[in-house]
């Protein structure tokens, strides 16, 4: 699946209420936050990626977004089918396989998949 320009989070609102409202899970290499929405027509799954100076230097950060998104790009079809998903990368992103962030992104669905019902 294609990663839309109409799937990028880009407003610090928008930020704002995933942290908010949305469920979070600390997935070891990065952090997720997962907000379900309403039904909307046709569904849409949108994402922010966060990387902070943490993460190491412009490099570094922009390596840990690219993997993100294209982490969502790849797995974007386990979410809901309306949601918005914001991950933050953490400074042990860098050490991590791609397969070890697959693993853990399927994890941290699965938990908060749990917390839901």
């Amino acid at each position: 699946m294609r990663y839309r320009k109409n799937q990028h989070l880009r407003t610090a609102a928008d930020f704002s209420r995933i942290r908010a409202s949305g469920s979070r899970r600390e997935c070891g290499f990065f952090y997720m936050y997962l907000l379900h929405l309403p039904e909307q027509r046709p569904p849409l799954r949108r994402l922010g990626v966060v990387a902070s100076r943490r993460v190491g230097n412009a490099v570094a950060r922009n390596r840990a977004k690219r993997r993100l998104r294209e982490l969502f790009r790849l797995e974007q079809q386990h979410l809901p089918s309306s949601c918005d998903l914001l991950l933050i990368a953490r400074k042990r992103m860098a050490r991590a396989s791609f397969a070890d962030l697959v693993r853990r992104f399927h994890g941290a669905l699965r938990a908060l998949s749990r917390e839901v019902r």
